[in-house]
């Protein structure tokens, strides 16, 4: 058990919203790049979809995914942006935006 507070008084690790999102559309992505690949699952078969194809994929969570053969970040500028407060979160776990 970890006594850091990354653990809610029941235990449970605290996620929050952005880590939610992130994981959702990682999954979702995962399951367009199978489902586009025509059932294939080997890494390969799978890099080249998402490099190639991910922008492709509808329902995110998180924003339009941009990956490129160059870059494998998910997500490019146009969907993150600065925060601070780090050590502050607001009431819905997300951080305080930058200059606000």
């Amino acid at each position: 058990m970890f006594n850091d507070g990354r653990c809610d008084r029941r235990g449970r690790f605290r996620v929050g919203a952005t880590d939610i999102g992130v994981g959702h559309d990682a999954l979702y992505l995962y399951k367009a790049a199978i489902e586009g690949s025509n059932g294939a699952t080997d890494g390969k078969t799978i890099v080249t979809w998402i490099e190639t194809k991910a922008s492709t994929a509808k329902n995110t969570v998180v924003g339009p995914c941009t990956p490129t053969p160059v870059g494998h970040f998910l997500f490019g500028p146009d969907v993150l942006t600065m925060a601070e407060k780090f050590d502050q979160p607001r009431s819905d776990t997300l951080f305080f935006r930058a200059g606000c």
